[in-house]
């Protein structure tokens, strides 16, 4: 009986595997210009000067900084408007989250520090994941997918099919915005044209799930949920 049990269960799981691999295998690849890029934890946006400053704050509160990217970095003042009218050094660290040595899409955040003590905290930091860091989908795959949302969301499959794309692998937080939803991380892709201007921002761009290519979350200044 316990042979026949590991059998079927040994069975079942190649059939899940099957379903899995299928569903990836059936997403049609577009061959143009799509660049795979990695961002590493130490690709940070801010200034050498600003880099050791964020490490001082963070070593001296205690707090683990090894799985951020420091994204940005304010230094001001902050005037209390009551009595007895405290004057405050303000400084705001901004970070990029990163599990498995993969940035966390969706998972900034904020650290607010009142003369170098922490004061608040914007965010909530990840618990990991299980999840490998292997990607199923092919840097084809998704670059049909986002020239498919292209043109469904803009009519402009036409306008960018010549173009070049940069897409990235790493991991998305579906429960990210939604009250007191748990953590649920799946890997996913983030896709933008590779030449954005940098005072727009980063439009369009796109999250889709890696597996079986479900769109996430689709943004052109305004932003669209699947």
């Amino acid at each position: 009986m316990k042979r026949l049990y590991w059998l079927s269960l040994t069975c079942f799981l190649a059939i899940i595997s099957c379903k899995k691999s299928n569903l990836s295998n059936n997403l049609a690849e577009d061959n143009g210009c799509v660049e795979r890029i990695r961002v590493p934890v130490t690709a940070h946006s801010i200034s050498a000067a600003e880099i050791i400053i964020a490490d001082n704050l963070f070593l001296t509160n205690g707090i683990d900084n090894s799985r951020f990217r420091y994204s940005f970095y304010v230094n001001d003042s902050f005037q209390t408007l009551y009595s007895p009218y405290a004057k405050y050094d303000h400084k705001v660290v901004g970070v990029d989250q990163y599990v498995n040595g993969l940035r966390l899409f969706w998972g900034d955040m904020n650290y607010i520090f009142l003369d170098n003590k922490l004061n608040y905290r914007a965010g909530d930091p990840s618990s990991g994941t299980n999840l490998d860091t292997l990607p199923h989908l092919t840097t084809g795959q998704v670059r049909k997918l986002f020239l498919n949302d292209l043109e469904h969301f803009d009519h402009a499959g036409d306008k960018f099919k010549d173009s070049c794309f940069k897409a990235e692998f790493g991991y998305f937080n579906l429960g990210a915005g939604v009250s007191y939803a748990p953590e649920n991380l799946v890997k996913a892709w983030k896709l933008i044209p590779k030449y954005t201007d940098p005072s727009w921002g980063e439009y369009p761009i796109a999250f889709y799930q890696d597996g079986d290519g479900k769109l996430i979350s689709y943004n052109n200044g305004i932003q669209t949920f699947k």
